[in-house]
Parts: C-alpha cells; sequence; structure tokens
C-alpha cells in the first residue's frame, strides 16, 4: 500500500562513476593518445585517474539531493555538462594561460571527461533499485 520510492544505493555511485571515468581514460590515453604522463608513469597516472573518478563520485553523492530532476538522462546531463562540465572547461582553459598546452588535446579531454561522467551518473542512475515503501 506504500508508494513506490527510490532508495539510492551510494556504493553505485562509487562504482559506476569512477570506472567510466577510468575506462573511458584509458581510452583517451591508448586510443586518442591525450597528453598526459601516462607512457612515463602509468602507474602515478592510474592512480590520479582512480582518485579523481571517486572524487566525482563523492561529489555527485554530496550534491545529488539538490538535483531535483526525475529523469536519469536529464539529471546525468545537468551534473555531467553544468556542475561538473563548466568547472572543468574554466579549469583546463585557465592552464592555457599558465602552460603552454594544446588546445585541441585540451578540447578533447574535456568532452572526455564530461561524456565519463555522463554516462557514469546515468549508469548509476538506472541501476539504483525501486524498492516498495515499507506500510506505516
Amino acid at each position: 500500500m506504500g508508494e513506490e520510492y527510490r532508495r539510492f544505493n551510494p556504493v553505485v555511485a562509487l562504482v559506476t562513476i569512477p570506472g567510466c571515468f577510468l575506462v573511458l581514460r584509458i581510452f583517451s590515453y591508448k586510443a586518442v593518445h591525450i597528453d598526459s604522463s601516462f607512457t612515463t608513469n602509468p602507474f602515478g597516472t592510474m592512480i590520479w585517474t582512480v582518485v579523481t573518478g571517486i572524487w566525482l563520485g563523492i561529489m555527485y553523492l554530496l550534491l545529488r539531493s539538490g538535483i531535483e530532476i526525475e529523469s536519469s538522462m536529464m539529471k546525468a546531463l545537468f551534473f555531467s555538462m553544468v556542475v561538473f562540465g563548466i568547472n572543468l572547461f574554466f579549469f583546463n582553459f585557465f592552464v592555457t594561460l599558465v602552460f603552454e598546452s594544446n588546445i585541441t588535446d585540451l578540447i578533447i579531454r574535456t568532452m572526455v571527461d564530461i561524456l565519463s561522467v555522463l554516462v557514469g551518473v546515468f549508469i548509476c542512475e538506472k541501476i539504483n533499485p525501486f524498492v516498495k515503501s515499507q506500510p506505516q
């Protein structure tokens, strides 16, 4: 008799978002050849990538309740593009003021990172179970 509600499992966010970030970063290191220290320091680069992915998952957990959008895709688009993407875009292009950087590489890196967060959040929202509430 209870209303159906969505119980959110935070572990899912801490697996899907870092997992997608890691997979797409490895793809961009190996296939797209984005500028990174992956060839000279693969272990350190992987540690940085995993820790960054975990932080993205934590950031989503902290901010998720403020995103009052029902659609999984729209929630993923909002978080990945507005919350994460705008910040990442400005940070990456600030870097070009301080360091000599390849603009094309930064655009590709930014788009891959935004896409990885989009996919991770979407999967996270889709696989969290619907659970019937207990009658009171």
